[in-house]
């Protein structure tokens, strides 16, 4: 269930905020390209092990200390990753917790770029990166 709290508003100004939304969202993501979404979730803070070694490993993560979480995509694009492909299988240039399948990818690929990603975040950075995603039929 849920429960939706709407306010009045003008139809253009809504739907060039929906336009708005909408152009952003495109230009950050890979909407509609062949992916599972985001495959790894945000970082908290408090599962960080070392935070100073982060700290002085990527200064740029700093931007980030007033938030709960650190985005998993950060992590994924200072690493190196973006780009990174194994069979048809690629991380996203856009945005980097995006894995997409470039054409005849297969599970197996998949799970490749996932356990690659992991192992270069963790050495570089040593932070742990946790699927989002579900597995079935394993």
């Amino acid at each position: 269930g849920a429960t939706f709290a709407l306010q009045q508003g003008e139809s253009v100004e809504i739907q060039e905020r929906i336009k708005s939304h909408t152009m952003r969202r495109s230009m950050a993501q890979d909407i509609g390209a062949k992916c599972a979404g985001c495959i790894f979730k945000n970082v908290s803070w408090t599962t960080v092990n070392d935070t100073a070694y982060l700290l002085s490993a990527l200064p740029d993560v700093v931007q980030f200390r007033d938030r709960t979480h650190i985005p998993a995509s950060f992590l994924i694009d200072r690493a190196g990753l973006k780009d990174k492909k194994i069979g048809g299988a690629v991380v996203s240039d856009k945005h980097a917790n995006y894995f997409l399948n470039q054409g005849g990818a297969s599970a197996n690929d998949i799970q490749q770029l996932i356990q690659e990603t992991k192992k270069r975040v963790f050495e570089t950075y040593g932070v742990e990166l946790h699927e989002e995603i579900q597995y079935l039929g394993l």
